[in-house]
């Protein structure tokens, strides 16, 4: 099945997919050097966008489209009150999505792609801080909580886990981070940087996906870059395109 994202022909605005099939979300590893992938790994795709301002209104468009009741959230209100917003797909839905991404005027911006082992995690880099910050955001149960954070980055960590005696399924966990972007092999130093991480549960989910499932995270509304948690991760400081979106696509369950 072939789909094209319509846009402007300039080298600035190019169309999202440009001679795409729907099956190269799910990247086969046929051609590859089979001796040094992984064994096993849960495989994903994450897509980022980036639209103009007006496009949000478009975005209410896409959420009845998508199901919400996959999504395991620590606390829906809250994740709802920190104007974030997410919904599940499966292969056969995403062309209402992007007809949708198509009438906003959406542009793909970067593709990350993650294998990992069972259990293992890893981050997608959503936009570096720099020097001390201050950030507001609302924690489990709705209280007000304020964090001082950088130099460092907003992330996305994504945790994958195959599901025992299911073939084929593995749970994911979504948690926007701030990751101090460093790792280190000396066991002391490594602890320090997990110590000066900061995880926002109170907007993380997980959800059962196979290949060929997708999750789509966005606004709830429009949202400026200021020193919220939404603000930090869907919106950008300037430009034509300030709201960013995230398309997080299952394509290997290894067995």
């Amino acid at each position: 099945m072939f789909f094209q994202l319509a846009g402007c022909s300039s080298a600035e605005d190019k169309p999202i997919w440009e001679d795409v099939k729907l099956a190269d979300l799910i990247p086969s590893r046929q051609g590859r050097d089979q001796s040094k992938w992984p064994p096993k790994t849960i495989d994903f795709n994450i897509f980022i966008f980036e639209m103009p301002a007006k496009a949000v209104t478009v975005l209410d468009d896409i959420w009845p489209m998508l199901y919400a009741g996959p999504l395991d959230f620590i606390d829906g209100r809250t994740f709802s009150a920190n104007l974030f917003s997410a919904g599940f797909g499966r292969q056969h839905m995403w062309e209402k999505v992007a007809g949708a991404l198509r009438r906003a005027n959406a542009r793909k911006v970067r593709t990350e792609s993650l294998f990992l082992l069972d259990g293992q995690a890893n981050d997608v880099m959503v936009s570096s801080i720099y020097g001390k910050q201050s950030i507001s955001y609302l924690s489990s149960g709705g209280f007000r909580e304020q964090r001082e954070i950088g130099p460092g980055a907003m992330v996305l960590r994504l945790r994958a886990e195959k599901v025992p005696a299911a073939r084929g399924v593995c749970n994911v966990t979504v948690v926007p981070m701030f990751s101090l972007s460093a790792s280190s092999a000396v066991p002391q130093l490594a602890a320090q940087l997990r110590a000066g991480e900061v995880a926002f549960e109170s907007v993380s989910f997980t959800v059962k996906m196979s290949p060929g499932d997708f999750v789509f995270l966005g606004p709830k509304k429009h949202v400026s870059y200021q020193a919220d948690l939404a603000g930090r991760f869907f919106s950008r400081a300037s430009g034509r395109y300030p709201l960013r979106t995230f398309l997080i696509v299952c394509s290997t369950v290894g067995d």
